[in-house]
């Protein structure tokens, strides 16, 4: 059964849930809030793509897509030339 097919029945168990909760009181009526939000949160879960699932789907990495460029070295200074001084 495909994990939406899934996700939508668990909704369904939490609104019935909370229906019957509506008149319910007492510890009846906080464990049938309770299960809503179980039944909730499977819901959710089952609409998650599953780890395999990702991996499946994503393109493999190029070998340098996740290094970093090097940094090309700083230039040295050119030396100053110093003037030469003739005779006046």
């Amino acid at each position: 059964m495909p994990a939406r097919d899934d996700a939508r029945q668990y909704r369904q168990r939490a609104v019935h849930c909370l229906e019957m909760a509506r008149d319910a009181t007492g510890a009846r009526k906080l464990v049938l809030l309770r299960m809503a939000q179980a039944w909730a949160r499977l819901a959710e879960k089952a609409e998650r793509p599953r780890h395999d699932d990702v991996l499946a789907e994503a393109p493999p990495a190029k070998p340098d897509q996740h290094r970093r460029p090097k940094p090309k070295p700083a230039a040295k200074p050119k030396p100053v030339a110093k003037p030469q001084h003739g005779p006046h």
